[in-house]
């Protein structure tokens, strides 16, 4: 009963740092194990499905401006061990590695495009990519199919989703495809497919809502766009613009990068004390939606909003396929919403879809939510401390 605790990762940009913990599988408690310096500020986290490497997205001096921390993955024999830090010549707002943990894609926002690299390069410490592909407005995120053949890239600055098929032979290419509009000012940032793989879901980071898009799972297009009302939680909000790199400012003593010990949970003393981005007065009441995950069985679907620091929880109907009719009704159902971490960039649900795990950038505390089996309601049911500017959260499975 139990297995093996899962291993939870949070990326703190202001630390240069990765916070570890252990996590018990039944009851969500996080333990505190180590704390991995990248020197550079870190974001964005892509591990390999094989286990063997975790890749870390940097920016700063030590890589000479973009860069890829390349650590031991969860399986291996010394894991979180820095085994590289490798140079690139674009920085990244996101980072995937492909199914077969061959091949690496990155999202670069301000020079839009993506960029593919082979993993045997970045770990070896060559940073040169093996394709850019540009013109992709604000390049956002990038998924794979579970087939490795399809990749999907949100576009904010397009409102628009870049399909592209990953060829390997003759040569290693990413192949375009057709691209799939979304409403005007939508901005998509973070993207999901539904467990099924038979629709694409889309968040946006300034209208706060979501949209489904048809897929069909044989050839990998992409069909009708399904936009799901602005949920309740923030409707009071306006929407949003795309924004700049973040600038950041001291609020008080920082908090040393390893972590404390469990003991020091007191919350209002541990907010007291903070390194934060600066908020932008001018957009205080401005929609700034950020991640997006689906339950492992694709009933519940989640998000983060930054303005309001909110979790908001849908629910996610029957896939195209089975209902027979992709427009028949919503595809999606706002249920739920729960405070969470102050502006909350990053989260990520457990392998097993049992707990949600969340940070903020503007927060110094992790928190764990049990995820209601039967309606998908989160209960916060933990709240460790953390480091400064938090923003990616992790979930490993040791095998």
């Amino acid at each position: 009963m139990g297995g093996q605790p899962y291993y939870v990762l949070v990326s703190n940009a202001l630390d240069g740092a990765i916070g570890v913990y252990r996590m018990d599988r039944e009851t969500g408690a996080l333990t505190a194990r180590a704390s991995l310096e990248t020197g550079d500020a870190v974001s964005a986290l892509a591990p390999s499905p094989d286990g063997r490497y975790v890749f870390a997205v940097t920016k700063g001096p030590k890589a000479g401006g973009a860069g890829i921390a390349v650590f031991a993955g969860v399986d291996a024999a010394e894991p979180f061990s820095l085994l590289h830090h490798t140079p690139i010549a674009h920085p990244l707002a996101y980072l995937t590695v492909d199914p077969s943990g061959h091949y690496l894609v990155g999202a670069s926002y301000h020079q839009h495009a993506i960029v593919l690299y082979r993993v045997t390069d970045i770990v070896n410490g060559h940073g040169d990519p093996v394709q850019v592909v540009g013109d992709i407005g604000h390049a956002h995120s990038a998924v794979f199919s579970a087939n490795g053949r399809d990749l999907y890239i949100a576009a904010l600055g397009d409102d628009a989703i870049h399909a592209f098929a990953l060829q390997t032979y003759p040569t290693l290419t990413l192949e375009a495809g057709p691209t799939v509009t979304l409403p005007a000012g939508f901005g998509p940032r973070h993207l999901r497919l539904s467990a099924s793989e038979t629709r694409l879901l889309v968040l946006s980071e300034l209208q706060g809502t979501l949209a489904t898009v048809s897929r069909n799972p044989d050839s990998g297009a992409l069909g009708d766009v399904q936009v799901a009302p602005i949920p309740d939680a923030i409707s009071h909000l306006h929407p949003g613009a795309a924004r700049g790199p973040a600038k950041y400012a001291s609020k008080g003593p920082a908090r040393p990068a390893t972590c404390l010990p469990p003991e020091d949970h007191h919350v209002e003393q541990t907010r007291a004390h903070t390194f934060a981005p600066v908020p932008d007065t001018s957009r205080e009441g401005d929609v700034w939606a950020a991640d997006i995950h689906v339950s492992p069985d694709g009933r519940f679907v989640y998000t983060s909003e930054r303005t309001t620091s909110q979790l908001i929880g849908y629910r996610h109907r029957a896939d195209a396929h089975a209902m027979g009719n992709d427009t028949a009704e919503p595809a999606i159902d706002y249920f739920h919403s729960a405070h969470t971490e102050t502006q909350p960039r990053g989260f990520r649900i457990d392998p097993q879809g049992r707990f949600l795990v969340a940070c903020g950038e503007r927060s110094q505390l992790v928190s764990v939510y049990r995820i209601n089996v039967e309606d998908g309601a989160l209960q916060r049911v933990a709240q460790v401390p953390g480091g400064r500017g938090a923003n990616w959260i992790e979930i490993l499975a040791p095998r």
